[in-house]
């Protein structure tokens, strides 16, 4: 029974770090990090040939979920996005802000005991990071450079070698961005003018109707091919600096992270708010402030609660046992002693 809570639960954050990818401004990697993934997701990879068995199998669980958040997420969101783009981005601020609020006594005693300009400057790096790609693909938007953000791009209905190699390389580095917490691996997607072939392919997967087709199945399995190649080599490769920056540096790291986090929340607020403007009235601004803003704040904290609990019960049980064995080791100790003094 603990075994499939742990899958469900692996599997159900790894839900919300594929569908949190999809959406222009907020990181899977955030996500990852905010229902406390990121580091063990991160030393898996990096530890990926010295222990494949354990590490393989921590990360299947996740990446079932992600491949599901992905492809679930490209229908229901353009649904969810297309009506309440408010409310779904005020749900995920409350998460984001959740997130913070459950590391704000690690945030108080790092800026406390540590460098506090270091820790600034950190801060301001990372947010100047995202903030910088929030703008480019604005003036990406505003100009429509080459048509990279038309919804429905004719080029890609027969996909070339060439748009196969850009694929590879722009995923590679979309995925590349994923891992750290913050950026936005659809964002960088957007400024590689690959976001919406890459979305419309994870909607056609389910697309039954259109498999009759031989020359869809063969253009979206060209689309798939560099994704998925591209995405993976990139996870394993990049996650190894990662792993050792949190080791050797976690203090930097925790503030790198708290910019890229607050930076998040405002770019999702610049990129989406054209669609905001259009879908705007009272009700809605009242509905996503009083309902989905907290609900995404209060689902972000139970999570953390939840997950404290579980680590809480696996130190008691842990404690126990070698309590156990504790206990054992003594009695064979008297008993050899009673043998030696017979």
């Amino acid at each position: 029974m603990e075994n499939k809570e742990n899958f469900f639960s692996l599997f159900f954050k790894g839900i919300l770090i594929g569908v949190a990818n999809m959406i222009a401004g907020i990181s899977g990697g955030t996500i990852a990090f905010i229902t406390g993934v990121y580091e063990k997701m991160v030393k898996s990879l990096a530890n990926l040939t010295k222990k494949f068995g354990p590490n393989f199998g921590y990360l299947i669980q996740i990446f079932l979920g992600v491949g599901v958040g992905f492809v679930g997420a490209s229908r229901v969101l353009d649904i969810a996005f297309s009506h309440i783009i408010l409310e779904m981005i005020c749900l995920f601020s409350g998460i984001l802000l959740g997130g913070i609020w459950n590391d704000k006594e690690e945030y108080k005693t790092i800026f406390k005991t540590g460098k506090k300009r270091t820790y600034i400057i950190s801060f301001l790096i990372a947010f100047g990071a995202i903030m910088l790609l929030t703008i480019i693909n604005q003036l990406l938007i505003s100009s429509d450079l080459e048509g990279i953000t038309q919804r429905n791009d004719e080029r890609w209905n027969d996909v070339t070698i060439l748009q196969m190699v850009i694929l590879f390389f722009a995923i590679a580095f979309g995925a590349t961005a994923m891992i750290f917490p913050g950026i936005s691996g659809s964002l960088c997607f957007m400024v590689f003018g690959i976001y919406y072939p890459v979305l419309n392919a994870m909607s056609d997967i389910t697309n039954f109707s259109k498999y009759q087709d031989p020359g869809f199945a063969f253009n979206l399995i060209k689309i798939m091919i560099p994704l998925i190649v591209g995405g993976a080599l990139s996870l394993i490769f990049i996650s190894k600096p990662i792993n050792k920056a949190f080791e050797k540096h976690r203090d930097i790291c925790m503030y790198l992270i708290f910019g890229f986090l607050i930076a998040s929340i405002i770019s999702m607020f610049i990129l989406n708010f054209h669609d905001i403007q259009i879908q705007f009235t009272w009700w809605h601004l009242l509905l996503a402030l009083l309902v989905f803003l907290p609900a995404g704040f209060f689902a972000s904290v139970l999570l953390h609660l939840s997950k404290l609990k579980v680590q809480k019960k696996r130190e008691e049980k842990h404690a126990h046992e070698e309590e156990l064995v504790s206990a054992e080791e003594e009695t064979e100790v008297e008993i050899e002693t009673e043998d030696v003094s017979k």
